[in-house]
């Protein structure tokens, strides 16, 4: 589980630099990368519900903020570009 955690936390980092560049014909793939950010927020919190302790709770609570807000800000970017 923590090999798993850190290639999601890692993940979650790399989420944000994927909103700096949303060219017009990448729509799609984009709307894809939103998607699968929100899937990686569920599974955060299916972790987060099972977590071990209080701290490896909000770890995951915090990664679950982390891929929504990052889901959110690519469809409001596209929203704007569309």
């Amino acid at each position: 589980m923590k090999a798993t955690n850190e290639a999601l936390l890692a993940r979650s980092e790399l989420a944000h630099f994927s909103l700096a560049i949303v060219p017009d014909n990448a729509h799609t793939l984009h709307m894809h990368f939103a998607a699968e950010y929100r899937e990686f927020a569920h599974e955060a919190m299916k972790w987060a519900k099972t977590a071990q302790s209080e701290n490896e709770r909000a770890i995951f609570l915090e990664m679950v903020r982390t891929w929504t807000e990052a889901a959110v800000a690519l469809e409001r970017k596209l929203e704007k570009i569309h």
